[in-house]
Parts: C-alpha cells; structure tokens; sequence
C-alpha cells in the first residue's frame, strides 16, 4: 500500500511538472502496470470474438463469450479487478483459473478442460502477434475425465414413442426430442432450423442439409418417416408458420426441465439431455450396420476420432452378437 501511495504522489507529480490534466480516473489508469504498448488479456478476447464475427463464426463466437465472462468474474473474485495485462497471464493464473472454475463455478472438469482450449488459443494468439513472449500454455497440461455417457436403446426409445401425454408443453418436448433422436441435431440446431434447409431428392426422398453450430461443419441428414411425421405435425403451429422453423422449441433450460418430467412419466432410469438424443442416433446407426464414414457425415463430425467414440456406447450390440454367436456353438 505504501508503494502504491508513493506510486499516485510520484505520476501526479509527474503530470503537474508536464502541465497535464489531472482526475481520479486519469491518475487510477496512470498507475496501472500495463505496459504502453501492450494489450490486455480482455483485449485480446475481444480482438479474438471480432475475429469471428466477422467470419461469421457464430458458434465459436459465442464459446469465447462464454469464457470470458467466466475470466472477468475470476478476476474480480482473486484479484478484484476487470482486466489485467497479458504479461500476466502465467502458469500460476492458468491453474488458478482451473481451480476457480471448479469450485466457486462449480463446473465439471472435463467443461473446464474446455475452457481452457480457448484461454490457450487466446494465449497463443498473444504470442502470434508478439503480445507476449512465451506461450504459459506449454508447460499446462490437462488430460480429459472418462465418464459413463448416457444412450437410449431402441426398447427405451419405443417406451417414448409410444406414451401418451396429453399436456401439450411436455407433447412438443417429447416430440422435439424425438426429432433429435431421428436426426442427431443438437438443441442448438434444433432451436434455429427452418424449412428451407430441407432438400428434395430426385426419387422424391427428403433430406436436412445445413451447418453445425457447434462446429460450422456441414451435416446432411436424411429424414425417415417418423422425422417427416414431426415436421408435418408442427407445420400449422403458430411459432412454425411465423418463423418457418421445423419446431416450436422451448428455451434450452425449459426443454431440459421438461425432459425430467418426461423421463419421469416413461419410467426411463437414464437422465434425458439434448446430448443423449444426438447420441441415440449415432449408435442406431452404427447398430443398424450403417457405414462409420456416413455416420460421420450425418452427424456432422469433423474427424472420423469423434464417431467413433459413439462406436464405443454399443456394448448391447456387442452382446447381441455375442448371444448369437454362443446359438450357435
């Protein structure tokens, strides 16, 4: 405290010997430590996001968005400040970070292993343009949590199908649901498709061919009968008519909520998510002895690494024809 007093005595002094105004906000942004020529670790996020804008990399836009609100309440929790200079953002900051997220943000690990894909992109972006002189992020490592990932089989699938609800708030997140497990689509992607991503194919067939999201990867996607029945259902629904949406969707927290009710109401002891529909539609596929490459395709996946991680969720099929097999002998 007493170097930051004679700090203040000695800039005001310094801008009364140059003749120069003189306030609380000048002389507050006299003393900080960032260097003149330096940029911000919050200035370097935004350079990042307009970056992306201006790609029209919403997706990606939106994850850095994310994290930097998560930065600027971390900031003010350790340090109480808003922002601080790049020069500062060391290996000490980044496992601190970390610690915060999993604790007062009360985030999972492998969510904060997220994160911090982007805090390393943003820290390698400083050390591109010379904003830094040594990327933090290469003595940080931090391996990915295995964890038991959630898939309907076909018999949990049909229980769904087949119940009736007869509240039309849990009828169209059942069906919203459904429509994701017959085409693999994200809630994000399912809150923004319209009719005019849906294609016509020569012998009359009918296909979804848009972009991820997520990932801005092209997906095409074929629609089955039970899929073209949900489309044509919600074709008339007021919220669909206006905005040639396919679905009347809810927000994410109210589909999410109102999927804990449906799950109730079915009897499945599996926790219902957006993420447990997409998954559904990657392993019957792969069941159904669909190609891994097509799968791929379908689920819009940038590498071949991704899809196969769903091959990993068959273990009923495994024991199918493993049944089969013992038949036989």
């Amino acid at each position: 405290l007493d170097t930051l007093k004679q700090r203040v005595y000695t800039v005001h002094t310094e801008l009364v010997n140059q003749g120069s105004p003189i306030s609380a906000k000048i002389l507050k942004n006299s003393i900080q430590l960032t260097p003149k020529n330096g940029k911000s670790l919050i200035e370097a996020f935004e350079y990042k996001k307009k970056q992306l804008k201006e790609l029209g990399q919403t997706g990606s836009h939106k994850k850095y968005v994310t994290i930097q609100s998560h930065i600027i309440n971390f900031l003010k929790h350790q340090y109480s400040k808003i922002d601080i200079p790049l020069t500062e953002l060391k290996l000490q900051f980044i496992k601190e970070f970390v610690h915060y997220l999993k604790t007062e943000g009360g985030i999972s690990h492998n969510t904060s292993r997220g994160y911090m894909k982007q805090l390393k992109a943003i820290s390698q972006l400083a050390e591109d343009n010379e904003w830094i002189e040594k990327n933090p992020f290469k003595r940080f490592t931090m391996k990915e949590h295995e964890v038991d990932k959630v898939v309907l089989t076909e018999a949990e699938l049909k229980k769904i199908e087949d119940k009736e609800i007869e509240i039309e708030r849990l009828n169209e997140i059942k069906d919203a649901f459904l429509f994701a497990c017959y085409t693999g689509l994200a809630y994000v992607d399912l809150e923004k498709i319209t009719l005019d991503e849906m294609v016509s194919l020569p012998d009359g067939k009918q296909m979804i061919i848009t972009r991820r999201t997520k990932t801005e990867t092209k997906a095409k996607i074929y629609l089955s009968k039970k899929a073209l029945a949900i489309i044509e259902k919600y074709r008339t629904h007021p919220i669909c008519e206006r905005s040639r949406k396919l679905l009347p969707m809810k927000s994410n927290q109210k589909y999410n909520a109102y999927l804990k009710e449906i799950q109730t109401l079915c009897g499945i002891d599996k926790n219902l998510t957006s993420h447990v529909a997409r998954r559904t539609y990657g392993t019957i596929l792969l069941n159904n002895n669909i190609r891994l490459e097509t799968v791929q395709k379908a689920l819009g996946h940038k590498t071949l690494e991704q899809t196969q991680e769903y091959a990993k969720l068959l273990d009923g099929t495994i024991a199918d024809e493993l049944s089969k097999l013992d038949g036989k002998l």
